[in-house]
């Protein structure tokens, strides 16, 4: 997504996996293990790009993220619990800055806006909104505004059904609680 490299914000609703901002390096690399799609020999250089397209601690022009996570996300012990636990105390980290909006979707909502699948929009400075979904093989570009629209108004409704920012904080900390593991072990 070269494309994330200019925005100026982005907004996520993400059912399965972290979004990218948001992922460690070992996470990353735990998501591309057995990877269909990435070659093992590709695979750090995925992981390094992904990691070279994060701009939320930039100084000079952090991205703005606001994102909507299943809280199936933070139950997913991606790689070991010894990476999960420093991806979620990242996560926490993160949540202390201005720029990161991070919620939480209980599994008690049954019924909201994400449930017709993860999405990405990106707002230009320069430039009109598109959103971006990804499937398997490939990925569809969003332009027409009335559908930009249209998910700039998902963000806000599942927005307001997750946890508030500071629920999700308690149940990300909740989460690394129950792995019972240091990052140094």
């Amino acid at each position: 997504m070269g494309l994330e490299g200019i925005a100026t914000s982005e907004s996520n609703y993400g059912s399965l996996v972290l979004p990218g901002q948001l992922q460690t390096p070992e996470y990353a690399a735990a998501l591309l293990q057995n990877n269909l799609r990435v070659p093992p020999m590709d695979a750090q250089q995925v992981v390094r790009a992904r990691m070279a397209r994060q701009r939320l601690t930039d100084n000079v022009d952090p991205l703005h993220i606001r994102v909507v996570i299943e809280e199936y996300v933070l139950d997913r012990v991606v790689g070991s619990p010894v990476i999960m636990r420093a991806q979620l105390e990242h996560l926490l980290e993160l949540m202390r800055l201005d720029n990161v909006e991070l919620h939480v979707m209980p599994v008690s909502v049954a019924v909201h806006d994400g449930l017709d699948g993860d999405f990405l929009l990106l707002d230009f400075e320069d430039a009109q909104s598109i959103g971006y979904i990804e499937y398997p093989t490939g990925a569809i570009y969003i332009q027409d505004q009335d559908q930009v629209a249209a998910y700039n108004l998902s963000v806000d409704r599942l927005c307001a059904a997750a946890l508030s920012e500071s629920d999700s904080a308690e149940a990300i900390a909740a989460r690394i609680a129950a792995l019972g593991l240091s990052t140094e072990d």
